[in-house]
């Protein structure tokens, strides 16, 4: 199974996944790339800009 096809999965199950997820439970690094790959594909994926402190972490949601 490829790591966008992980990524799918997950999302499928949870609907939502960000990079430490990937990593954490994964060890996927460049989650980015696998979202794109998967929006190439054909794939609605959207992205939430989430604050943390003075900065913020994307968090990525499968739509229908």
């Amino acid at each position: 199974m490829t790591q966008a096809e992980t990524v799918l999965l997950h999302l499928k199950r949870h609907r939502t996944i960000t990079s430490q997820q990937a990593w954490s439970r994964y060890q996927i690094t460049r989650l980015a790339d696998c979202i794109h790959k998967l929006r190439r594909k054909g794939k609605e994926v959207a992205t939430e800009k989430v604050p943390n402190g003075r900065s913020h972490y994307a968090k990525y949601r499968l739509m229908r």
